[in-house]
């Protein structure tokens, strides 16, 4: 009888496994640890493996390092995943942009843990990833790319933009907009009715009262800017 159970639980498996869609990751390092455990969590994707140009090893996180990011369009074309996951840190946002508008052809996944809040008008655009305990207000956007860190929390009719970052502990109010490739360090605060424009790197603990419509790194409470782009 036990037998008979135990081979009905591996079928159900086995099943479920199955009828999943698959997910590859470019990136084999700490964010794209981060975004398999996730993946791993959510139960959507049965994550199957890695790109990576900087890793010499055949594995990674258990899982197979398949190739370059160059092979990546062959591979999805022969079949090998359905889903691509773009895991590049806020180190290189731009470069990650790219990798979204180089793979556009290819269906993105997006990773949410199951402990997130999502009210039913916020949207979530394809290749995004959200850390536990994040909350999205109404009618919030996540645009292509963007990811919120842990116990990050977004109020009614906030955007964040392509490939911008948050991270964790975050409280950012209503009507608040980020544009492109920014990062949002840990534990910042954004008042009501705010515009970030493309390309600002906000330090940790920064509290930003204005808009802020020079690109650049800013600090402190209220926010300054320590320096502009180069």
């Amino acid at each position: 009888m036990i037998e008979e159970i135990t081979s009905s639980i591996n079928q159900i498996k086995e099943l479920t496994l199955s009828n999943m869609e698959t997910v590859a990751f470019i990136g084999a390092g700490v964010f794209g640890k981060q975004a398999l455990q996730i993946a791993r969590v959510q139960g959507k994707y049965e994550p199957i493996g890695f790109y990576d140009d900087f890793c010499s090893d055949s594995e990674f996180e258990g899982l197979p390092i398949f190739g370059k990011i160059d092979q990546v369009e062959k591979d999805f074309n022969n079949g090998k995943f359905s889903h691509l996951f773009i895991a590049i840190g806020y180190s290189h946002l731009k470069f990650k942009q790219d990798l979204f508008q180089r793979f556009s052809g290819i269906p993105f996944a997006t990773i949410v843990h199951p402990s997130v809040i999502i009210e039913n008008t916020a949207v979530i655009d394809d290749g995004v990833l959200i850390y536990a305990g994040c909350y999205l207000g109404p009618n919030c956007h996540m645009k292509r790319g963007s990811v919120i860190n842990l116990m990050s929390y977004l109020a009614h009719d906030t955007t964040v933009g392509e490939c911008t970052f948050i991270s964790g502990g975050i409280n950012v109010g209503g009507k608040v907009n980020f544009g492109e490739r920014c990062f949002v360090g840990i534990g910042t605060t954004l008042v009501d009715d705010i515009e970030v424009c493309d390309d600002v790197f906000l330090g940790a603990g920064t509290l930003v009262v204005k808009k802020i419509t020079e690109s650049g790194t800013y600090v402190g409470s209220p926010a300054r800017q320590l320096r502009e782009n180069d």
